[in-house]
């Protein structure tokens, strides 16, 4: 609640460009020892999450990348999708080629001609 409070009072302060001792509508806040030390920890703490924030931030990519990844994952799967289709018509006609050796090899060595089909 303390934090709440400092927070707040930053919040007015900053927003008012008159001084707090000349407005008479002012209310002074006044903190315990025990709620200033509060206070001072939440400062440490939230300068703390701040820098954090700000290292993260740094570490994302900028806008324009971060807009073309979903294409270059979608180029990446349809250059896969290429790649195996291509390996695929390899792989048939290495087969289709080792085949036709075969038969080629078959009939020359005239094995037609002794029955063996």
């Amino acid at each position: 609640m303390a934090g709440l409070l400092a927070w707040a009072a930053d919040v007015v302060k900053a927003g008012s460009q008159s001084n707090e001792e000349d407005d008479p509508n002012s209310i002074p806040i006044v903190f315990t020892g025990e709620q200033q030390k509060y206070v001072q920890e939440l400062d440490l703490k939230a300068a703390s999450l701040s820098r954090v924030i700000q290292d993260l931030r740094q570490r994302l990519p900028p806008p324009d990348i971060s807009q073309r990844l979903p294409h270059l994952h979608a180029h990446s799967l349809a250059s896969n999708a290429a790649l195996a289709l291509q390996l695929n018509a390899h792989s048939a006609t290495w087969l289709l080629n080792s085949w036709l050796k075969f038969l080629f090899w078959y009939l020359k060595s005239g094995s037609l001609e002794s029955g063996y089909m």
